[in-house]
């Protein structure tokens, strides 16, 4: 995946948040530059069961100040 989007510190970024019944921020933009990286830190995450809380993650991308962070960095 982060090979295909050409991930890396000067182009493409790549955030993931897992829409569950409790959202989790799973990876932030700038966490990961190297494509390796990203792709191991992608196979290490837990699926979460249960139901999926669109509406509540989105909230997660407005308010969670490490994706801000990541974002405004970017300007």
């Amino acid at each position: 995946l982060a090979n295909k989007l050409n991930v890396s510190a000067a182009t493409s970024h790549l955030a993931i948040i897992q829409y569950a019944e409790r959202p989790q921020l799973e990876i932030s933009l700038n966490q990961f530059t190297n494509p390796s990286q990203l792709d191991w830190a992608i196979q290490r995450i837990r699926y979460q069961s249960g139901a999926t809380n669109t509406g509540q993650a989105l909230q997660v991308v407005c308010v969670d100040k490490m994706l801000l962070t990541s974002i405004f960095s970017l300007l």
